[in-house]
């Protein structure tokens, strides 16, 4: 069920790129009290002194650095200081070896570790927007306009969201029932099923408003005119009705109508926010983004979890089309290719590890493609699927041009996931083997885990910068 709000971000495919970020607890900053165990005489002493405290309180604070580390698109994992960005030059970070600059068609991720002594502010039940491209806002509806919603999020407070940037919004309030609380929150799970129903279908020309009457969540076609926090006002067909605000639990907008834009980066804050957006510029301290909804943003970096790029040198095996594939079966029927899902339909997973893109295959599978020598390196993650560990055994092999580039020798269910960059320069034909291993092709579910291959630095495109 799409969840109105989510404290911890997790992403399959990048968690594993990226590693999850331990985050410890927090504390908000606190001014020593010194409890004088008698009154002195000097007072002003002591207003001095406490100046002093505030003083390097202040000047700690600003002089503060954020930990950060970044991983490549070759899975390398670099940790370092962040010093800042640019739209030219990239990540700056400093590392123990010195400071160094990563393009960013370089960069898979960033994970931001959490300052000390900064607070995360909460948010209680409030309205989520939803922007057309993906991602949620937790914020508050402030008002609305002929061309969209004003509202306060983590991009701003009274900033205009576009009804041709959203795809629906979401109002998380359970209000009172006084005839039973279970009642009402039956309804409320009830109006969150169509919400997200309405979601994954939007229909086009016409906008969805799920509404409370009677007691009872229902779905009403039409047009949204305006929405303010008490009124809001719904045509349908060649009438407009006012609807209070407090009986929505949530609009989903037409699709069709929504102005894509090109927003290579994801941002995940520490709130549960989640947009995209071109990074344009950072310091040491913060940055700043255009996100898709047209939100021009300068965001602290103690508010980011992580930042996630998406760069014009990765191709994704699973996006391309086999020249050739050829499946065997011995012991089972043959079982065709899984693009981007395992032999079973589900996510890919390797010990706990869940990827979004990859491949999934049963030995004996060998699925070959025409590269054309496009391409300087291969990278995945390799190893047994959770729905059978710790059965399977199967050897993952790498043929390119006729020649084998790479040979894992016996992985089973037993062993953790591995990880794989092969050199491909000038392969024309690259081909993906997964024969079989100890006990012939018995639970030989393979995953080749977000694999991808990376084109030369010289084919660089600045992703996520103008």
């Amino acid at each position: 069920m799409l969840l109105p709000r989510v404290r911890h971000i997790r992403d399959p495919h990048w968690q594993n790129m990226a590693g999850l970020a331990t985050y410890g607890r927090t504390h908000s900053p606190q001014m020593i009290m010194y409890e004088r165990t008698r009154r002195s005489s000097s007072q002003s002493l002591w207003r001095l002194m406490g100046c002093c405290a505030l003083l390097l309180c202040g000047v700690r604070q600003a002089g503060a650095t954020v930990t950060v580390k970044i991983v490549t698109i070759t899975g390398m994992e670099i940790s370092g200081e962040w010093k800042g960005s640019s739209d030219t030059n990239g990540i700056t970070i400093a590392t123990e070896a010195g400071q160094r600059v990563l393009p960013l068609d370089e960069v898979a991720a960033v994970v931001i570790q959490r300052p000390r002594n900064v607070e995360v502010a909460e948010r209680g039940q409030e309205t989520v927007f939803y922007p057309s491209d993906g991602g949620q806002l937790p914020g508050t509806l402030l008002g609305s306009s002929k061309e969209g919603v004003i509202a306060s999020t983590a991009l701003g407070q009274g900033k205009p969201l576009p009804f041709n940037r959203l795809a629906g919004i979401l109002f998380n309030a359970r209000p009172a029932d006084p005839h039973g609380i279970s009642a009402s929150h039956e309804e409320h799970d009830r109006g969150l099923e169509l919400f997200e129903s309405a979601m994954n279908d939007r229909r086009s020309g016409e906008d969805l408003l799920i509404v409370r009457s009677d007691g009872k969540a229902r779905s009403l076609p039409g047009t949204l005119v305006s929405l303010d926090p008490a009124d809001a006002a719904f045509r349908f067909g060649d009438r407009t009705r006012t609807i209070k605000t407090e009986n929505i639990l949530g609009v989903v907008f037409a699709s069709g109508v929504q102005k894509q834009v090109d927003c290579p980066t994801t941002f995940e804050l520490r709130d549960g926010s989640v947009f995209t957006a071109r990074l344009r510029s950072g310091s040491a301290e913060r940055i700043t983004v255009e996100s898709s909804v047209g939100v021009v943003a300068e965001l602290d970096l103690s508010v980011l979890a992580r930042m996630r790029f998406r760069s014009s040198r990765v191709v994704y095996v699973s996006d391309l089309t086999p020249v050739t594939q050829r499946v065997e079966g011995r012991l089972h029927r043959e079982w065709p290719v899984g693009h981007d899902r395992s032999l079973t339909g589900d996510p890919l997973s390797i010990a706990g590890r869940t990827f979004d893109k990859g491949l999934g295959m049963h030995s004996r599978t060998e699925v070959a493609y025409a590269i054309e020598g496009h391409f300087e390196s291969f990278a995945a993650t390799i190893g047994i699927d959770d729905s059978v560990r710790p059965a399977g055994s199967v050897v993952f092999r790498m043929i390119g041009d006729g020649q084998t580039l790479f040979d894992s020798g016996l992985i089973t269910g037993k062993d953790q996931a591995v990880n794989v960059l092969v050199d491909v320069k000038s392969i024309k034909d690259l081909t993906l083997v997964v024969d079989y291993g100890d006990d012939l092709d018995l639970s030989d579910h393979a995953v080749w885990g977000a694999a991808r291959l990376i084109k030369p630095a010289e084919n660089r495109k600045h992703e996520g910068v103008d």
